[in-house]
């Protein structure tokens, strides 16, 4: 299960425990417990950022990494052809990358950045 958090743009994974103790009733589709615990897993990627956006040579990735993770980058356009694709292995903290992106048309994009547990699509403008 997951929640989405307004306040930073993200997603977080939860999972929820339901203690033994617990009173537990169903009623029109509805589960009602009396006890719940709730775990919340931090996601790997805080937040990305695009600095310019829009442009026109290269535009700097930044994102907030939450633990050691696998990134796979890609941009597509809005036929939803793959245009670019890295992998890198980044660390925890800020993560700063240089996307060189001359080779693409004037147009709009879908950056997207995946690692095992989340999935962020950024709108990508090129002048």
């Amino acid at each position: 299960m997951s929640i989405w958090s307004n306040k930073n743009n993200s997603e977080h994974q939860i999972s929820v425990v339901l203690n033994k103790e617990a009173n537990v009733f169903e009623k029109n589709d509805i589960v009602y417990a009396s006890l719940l615990k709730f775990n919340i897993k931090q996601m790997n990627i805080a937040s990305v950022t695009l600095i310019p956006n829009p442009k026109d040579c290269s535009t700097e990735l930044q994102a907030s990494i939450n633990e050691d993770t696998q990134l796979e980058t890609s941009i597509f356009n809005l036929l939803g052809e793959k245009m670019f694709y890295a992998v890198k292995n980044v660390k925890k903290g800020t993560m700063q990358q240089v996307l060189n992106i001359e080779h693409l048309n004037t147009g709009s994009y879908i950056l997207q950045l995946k690692t095992n547990d989340k999935l962020i699509n950024k709108s990508l403008i090129i002048k």
